[in-house]
């Protein structure tokens, strides 16, 4: 005497049905905003670099010599008139510009630059 075969079904979720929330874009544009002015400052420095090949030397002869604080007034000296996060090693130059949207930290540019 045999038993039928029965094959197991599969547990399955029933899909959810839980709505997305309601798209605001305000918080969204500010943030794009706000990258656009970091691009900008950030071209400060990019500009500097590429038109002035004195400045890039010095730039490069202040960190190689890990002299932090005149990185930053080279830096500062683009332009750049925020505080901007700087770091460098042997072979690349890296920094990074943050800003704020509605009191809260949004958006942050970081750029690397090697130069061996």
């Amino acid at each position: 005497m045999g038993y039928p075969f029965v094959q197991p079904q599969a547990l399955t979720q029933p899909p959810s049905y839980r709505p997305y929330p309601k798209v605001d874009v305000t918080l969204f544009k500010q943030s794009a905003q706000s990258i656009k002015q970091l691009v900008h400052e950030s071209n400060l420095l990019l500009n500097k670099l590429t038109d002035n090949s004195d400045f890039a030397f010095r730039l490069m002869t202040a960190a190689q010599a890990a002299n932090h604080r005149e990185v930053e007034r080279l830096v500062r000296s683009t332009g750049i008139p925020r505080k901007a996060i700087i770091s460098f090693t042997p072979d690349v130059f890296r920094i990074e510009l943050r800003t704020t949207t509605a009191n809260a930290e949004c958006c942050k540019l970081a750029i690397s630059l090697r130069w061996r």
